[in-house]
């Protein structure tokens, strides 16, 4: 886990029950007179939310990272050229932060507004997608 810059360790949830136990916050009460220990068991054809997750984290944040996925964690692997100041653009706005060039004159600033990604925020939508997934997350 060192090649990576930022691991969200995953709770059960994600890794293979869509349900947790009957102790805990999301509890489902399981009775012994029912067939199945798991009720759900076939209700939920085709769920994966991890799946569905890491797509949007994808679509979402391609530009500035890379996603590796295993039961037990997602990595993030930040892009180099993310980070390099680049052309300060709406569609990214939420996630950069503009710098300014005191050298420049007023004109010539208003043109070349650039901007980098600002990671505490990245950082916070990523595990906002994850939708209580998350069980801890490790920076290096």
């Amino acid at each position: 886990m060192d090649d990576y810059d930022v691991v969200f360790h995953l709770t059960s949830l994600g890794n293979k029950l869509v349900f947790p136990s009957s102790k805990g916050r999301f509890a489902i009460p399981f009775y012994k007179n029912l067939k199945h220990a798991n009720p759900f068991d076939h209700l939920f054809v085709g769920l994966y939310p991890l799946e569905d997750v890491l797509n949007r984290m994808h679509l979402r944040f391609q530009h500035v990272a890379l996603f590796f996925v295993n039961h037990d964690v997602v990595a993030v692997r930040w892009k180099p050229t993310a980070f390099l100041p680049s052309r300060f653009r709406v569609l990214h706005a939420t996630h950069q932060l503009a710098l300014s060039d005191n050298l420049l004159s007023n004109a010539e600033q208003q043109e070349t507004v650039r901007g980098i990604p600002q990671v505490l925020t990245v950082l916070q939508e990523m595990k906002a997608m994850l939708h209580g997934l998350v069980d801890r997350v490790e920076l290096k």
